[in-house]
C-alpha cells in the first residue's frame, strides 16, 4: 500500500498560508494563529503584508500587537486618537520611536492631534507610500508651518497615488510640478484654486472637494482658463455655494467626466440648462448625483415644484440617461426647496417623524427597488416629536415607491426623502437596511410606543454606534428603561453606546444598576451621565467587556477610590479626570486569585 500524505495546515506551503493570512486581521494572526504551533510561528515571522488597524482596539490588544509586530512587515497602518482610546498615539510613539515602518504602502491618521503628526512620520518611511489620509482633530498654531511642509513633502513622493486631507491649510500646500496623485480628496476647504492643482497633476483622475459649510464663492477661476484637463473622470463637490456660471466654467475644463456628484446650495434647478450643458460639454457623463437646496423670500408652492420637476421630464433625462429626480418642500418651512437625484446620494439623514413634505418625482413605480433608493444611507438622526400618534407608532411603515406627478406624503416622512404609500402591504424587512449609526432624539418629550416603531424603520442588527440624546431614561418615565433595554439588545453588532443628554447638565437619574441592565455584553465603549463616583466603580467592575468609557458626573467627592480600583482590577489603564468628567482606556483584567 503506498503511503499517502494527509493534507493539513502544517503541510501547506508558506505561500498558501500567507494567502490565508491576507484575509485575516493582524490581531488574529499575532495573538491566536501564531501561538498554535511552531509552523505558524515561522509563517508569521516571514509574513510581510500586515494591515495594522489600530482604531478601536482594546488597550491590552494594542500593547500586545505593538510588542509582537515587526514594523518592517507592515504595509498598511491605520491610527486614530479619540476619547475611546486615551493616549493611544503617545503609546504608539513610545513603542516605535526608534523603529521604521520601512515598507509602508498606506498610512491613515484619523482624528490625531497636530503635535503628534511629525512624531508619527518619524516612524515611517514614506518613500513607498501609495495612499495617505489625514484628519487632524486638534489644530495647533505652533505646528502649522511644519505640518504644511510635511504634507507638501508627502505630495511630492513619486509612488503616491491617493491623497486625502481634512481642512484647508494656511499657508497653502506646495504642489510639485509633476504630482503623481490619481485620487485627491480635500475636506473643509474654504477656497479652491483648481488650476494650480490640475496643471500640476497630469495623471489625476478623481477629485473630491468638501467645502467648509457656509462659505460662498469658494472656487477661484480666471477667464484665461481654456485648456481642458481630459484626465479627470470623476468629480465630487460637497457643501458648494456658488453661481451656476462658475460651476459651468469649472466643469467645462473636465470634458471626460464620467461621474459627477454635487451637494450644495444655488440656482442649479433648471433641468433644461443642465441638459444642454451636459450634451455640449460632458458627452461621456454616465452618473450624475446631486442633492441641492435653494431658498427665496417668498413661499414655494405646489405649482413651483411642478415647474421645477417638469424640466427633468424630457427624453434626455428619462430615456437616454435614465436619471430620475425628486423635488420637494416642507409645508411648515416653504421657503426652501430641495432637488435630488434618485437613488439618494446622501450618507446621513435627519429623520423627522412629523415632517410635512410635499414631493414630486420622475421615478418609476418598481417596488423591488424601493430600499435601493436609500441604500447609501449609513447614519440616521431620528427626531421624534411630542404629538407622535399612537396609531402610527403601532403599525409598520407602508410599502413605498417613487412618486409620480401627484403630490402625496407618507405616514413616516424623512426630512430629506419622501415616499408615496400604496395599498397596505406587510413589510418583510425594515426600510433602512444598511444604517450603521443611529441617534434617537426625544428632546424631553414623553412618547409612547416609540420602541415598536424603530425596528420597523431600521435594521437594528446593522447598528454599530448608538446615541440616545434624551433625559427620559429614568424611573419617572413608565416603561422607558425596559423599552430602551429591549431596543439595545436587538443591536447585536453594537460596539459604541452613548447614553448622554446634550441638553442637560443636571444630575443623572441613571443608576449603576440601570446602566448595567441596558448595556449589552458586546458593547466595547460606553458614554454615560451617572449619579456618583461610587456608581462609576460599580459599572466598571460589572461591565468587564468594556475597553473604554467616558463618564459625566456631578459628584465632588474624591476620585481616589476610582484610581485605586483601576490599579487593582484593570492595571495599565490610561485615564484622565477633569472636572465632572472621567475618560478611561481600560487595561487588562486581573484574574481572580
Amino acid at each position: 500500500m503506498p503511503n499517502y500524505l494527509i493534507p493539513s495546515l502544517e503541510t501547506l506551503p508558506a505561500e498558501i498560508v500567507h494567502r490565508i493570512f491576507d484575509n485575516l486581521d493582524a490581531k488574529t494572526i499575532l495573538s491566536s494563529l501564531r501561538r498554535t504551533c511552531r509552523r505558524f510561528q515561522t509563517c508569521t515571522n516571514s509574513y510581510e503584508k500586515f494591515v495594522l488597524d489600530l482604531k478601536k482596539m482594546s488597550k491590552p490588544d494594542f500593547e500586545l500587537i505593538c510588542r509582537l509586530v515587526d514594523p518592517q512587515q507592515v504595509i498598511a497602518l491605520i491610527l486614530s486618537d479619540d476619547d475611546e482610546t486615551l493616549y493611544k498615539i503617545d503609546l504608539f510613539i513610545s513603542h516605535f520611536d526608534t523603529k521604521q515602518f520601512s515598507q509602508l504602502h498606506s498610512l491613515t491618521l484619523n482624528g490625531i492631534k497636530e503635535r503628534h503628526f511629525k512624531f508619527i512620520l518619524k516612524c515611517v518611511n514614506i518613500t513607498f507610500l501609495n495612499t495617505f489620509s489625514l484628519v487632524i482633530k486638534k489644530r495647533d498654531l505652533r505646528y502649522r508651518k511644519s505640518t504644511v511642509a510635511l504634507l507638501s513633502w508627502i505630495i511630492s513622493q513619486r509612488n503616491l497615488r491617493r491623497f486625502e486631507v481634512e481642512d484647508e491649510w494656511e499657508p497653502p500646500l506646495a504642489w510639485p510640478v509633476q504630482c503623481m496623485i490619481q485620487h485627491l480628496r480635500i475636506g473643509g476647504c474654504w477656497i479652491l484654486y483648481p488650476y494650480s492643482i490640475l496643471q500640476c497633476s497630469p495623471i489625476l483622475q478623481k477629485v473630491s472637494i468638501s467645502f467648509l459649510k457656509g462659505t460662498r464663492d469658494v472656487i477661484v477661476l480666471t477667464n484665461t482658463l481654456t485648456t481642458p484637463f481630459r484626465h479627470i473622470n470623476s468629480l465630487t463637490l460637497e457643501n458648494l455655494i456658488t453661481k451656476i456660471e462658475t460651476l459651468e466654467l469649472l466643469l467645462s475644463l473636465m470634458p471626460s467626466l464620467t461621474h459627477f456628484k454635487l451637494i450644495g446650495i444655488g440656482n442649479f434647478f433648471d433641468g433644461n440648462r443642465w441638459e444642454q450643458f451636459i450634451q455640449t460639454n460632458l458627452p461621456f457623463l454616465i452618473k450624475f448625483e446631486f442633492f441641492l437646496e435653494q431658498t427665496r423670500d417668498v413661499d414655494y408652492t405646489h405649482a413651483d415644484a411642478q415647474s421645477i420637476i417638469a424640466s427633468f421630464r424630457t427624453p434626455f433625462w428619462l430615456e437616454h440617461k435614465k436619471w430620475f429626480v425628486a423635488c420637494g418642500y416642507d409645508i411648515d418651512s416653504p421657503r426652501c426647496v430641495e432637488l435630488y437625484s434618485i437613488p439618494l446620494c446622501l450618507s446621513s439623514l435627519h429623520y423627522k417623524v412629523e415632517s410635512k413634505k410635499i414631493t414630486l418625482s420622475t421615478s418609476g413605480t418598481n417596488t423591488d427597488k424601493e430600499t435601493s433608493i436609500i441604500d447609501n444611507v449609513r447614519k440616521i438622526q431620528l427626531d421624534v416629536a411630542i404629538n407622535y400618534p399612537n396609531d402610527i407608532a403601532n403599525k409598520k411603515p407602508e410599502r413605498t415607491v417613487g412618486l409620480d406627478e401627484k403630490s402625496m406624503t407618507w405616514g413616516m416622512l424623512i426630512d430629506q426623502f419622501i415616499f408615496v404609500p400604496l395599498q397596505v402591504e406587510e413589510m418583510h424587512h425594515p426600510l433602512f437596511l444598511k444604517v450603521e449609526e443611529l441617534e434617537i432624539d426625544f428632546k424631553y418629550h414623553k412618547l409612547s410606543n416609540w420602541a415598536f416603531f424603530v425596528p420597523t424603520l431600521i435594521d437594528l442588527t446593522a447598528i454599530v454606534r448608538f446615541k440616545c440624546s434624551c433625559a427620559l431614561i429614568c424611573r419617572t418615565e413608565p416603561h422607558m428603561l425596559a423599552q430602551m433595554t429591549s431596543l439595545l439588545q436587538q443591536m447585536c453588532n453594537l460596539l459604541s453606546l452613548d447614553l448622554c443628554s446634550p441638553y442637560s447638565n443636571d444630575i443623572s437619574s441613571l443608576t449603576a444598576e440601570d446602566v448595567c441592565l441596558m448595556t449589552p455584553s458586546h458593547v466595547r465603549h460606553l458614554i454615560v451621565r451617572i449619579q456618583s463616583l461610587s456608581e462609576i466603580i460599580i459599572v466598571l467592575e460589572r461591565l468587564e467587556h468594556l475597553s473604554g468609557a467616558k463618564f459625566y458626573f456631578r459628584d465632588t467627592s474624591s476620585t481616589r477610590p476610582i484610581i485605586k480600583m483601576l490599579k487593582e482590577k484593570r492595571n495599565g489603564s490610561s485615564y484622565r479626570i477633569n472636572r465632572f468628567t472621567l475618560y478611561v482606556w481600560l487595561g487588562k483584567k486581573h484574574s481572580a486569585q
